[in-house]
């Protein structure tokens, strides 16, 4: 479900999944962000940034709103990528979230606006 203009991943989220199924190959690629931050926190960062803001370079500041719904897309083939069920497997298993009253599901993170800082 691509809803909002940008979405975000983190470096640690991807190492975290990949720490705990290492069979599964989890490509930046397969989740098709817009943002891939490198931070200095471990795990799965970037839940915690749901209603917050985020700063990036100078200029901009993001808002973000919700939880990212991840769906089969993660699953498919892609240039160079063969078709792995593990990865949606993983995160069905290892990160899912409620989002917003409609259940639980395998998540990163959506901003749905940015504006200018200043």
């Amino acid at each position: 479900m691509d809803v909002f203009p940008y979405s975000v991943i983190t470096q640690a989220t991807l190492d975290q999944l990949s720490q705990l199924n290492p069979s599964a190959h989890f490509d930046v690629r397969r989740f098709r962000m817009n943002l891939v931050l490198h931070t200095s926190g471990t795990g799965f960062t970037e839940n915690a940034w749901v209603g917050r803001g985020l700063s990036i370079g100078d200029g901009v500041e993001l808002s973000v709103t919700m939880p990212t719904p991840r769906c089969v897309m993660v699953t498919l083939p892609q240039t160079n990528l063969p078709p792995d069920l593990q990865v949606l497997k993983s995160l069905v298993h290892y990160n899912r979230l409620d989002i917003m009253g409609p259940g639980c599901f395998p998540v990163q993170v959506f901003i749905p606006v940015w504006k200018p800082k200043g």
